[in-house]
């Protein structure tokens, strides 16, 4: 099976990178780049790469960002909260010193219509599955919302969206309660960020 993933035109992604680089957004400073293509270089590589300059830009600091044992980004002498995501031909970092944060970049794909079942409950699939449009902004909900709450054991089925997911939202997470969280996002289609504040 193949899957069809909307790759954005050089253009929407350049405006994007510009729109969101220091870009401040509630509590946290949003930082991104342009990934470069070069045929020396795996993408993988071009990611760490692309993270570790925003890392340095970001902070001041002469480090590269590091993950812990569950996979989270840290920046080694650096005390705030860091988020990283790399897709839709960018790399794109929030920081904040003062609130755990979340960030995710997706761009559309076939993909994600049959996924869907795995994160989206089916009390939430006749809003957040209803088009292409609406699941996109649910799939980098979870993920950007997964990162800044930071608890172990969880899946993005055990996060609970409200049929409004912008701005101040109260979420649920299975057999952890309540948050509340600040969603923000940038782009549309093809292309969706949003970020996630823990507030």
């Amino acid at each position: 099976m193949t899957t069809t993933v909307h790759i954005p035109d050089t253009a929407l992604v350049d405006a994007l990178v510009a729109r969101l680089d220091k870009c401040s957004a509630g509590r946290a400073t949003i930082y991104a780049t342009r990934l470069s293509s070069s045929t020396r270089v795996t993408r993988r590589n071009t990611e760490i790469q692309a993270v570790n300059r925003l890392a340095r830009q970001a902070t001041g600091l002469n480090t590269d960002v590091c993950h812990h044992s569950d996979g989270a980004p840290y920046i080694p002498g650096f005390d705030g909260h860091v988020s990283v995501t790399h897709g839709a031909s960018m790399a794109i970092m929030s920081v904040s010193h003062n609130c755990r944060t979340g960030i995710d970049a997706e761009c559309w794909r076939e993909q994600l219509v049959r996924v869907a079942p795995r994160f989206i409950r089916p009390e939430e699939m006749s809003v957040h599955a209803a088009s292409p449009d609406s699941l996109l902004r649910a799939w980098t909900s979870k993920e950007a919302i997964f990162k800044a709450l930071g608890i172990s054991g969880i899946t993005l089925i055990d996060i609970c969206l409200p049929d409004r997911i912008e701005g101040l939202v109260t979420i649920s997470v299975d057999g952890h309660g309540t948050k509340d969280i600040s969603l923000t996002f940038f782009g549309d289609m093809p292309v969706c960020v949003a970020l996630a504040e823990l507030m």
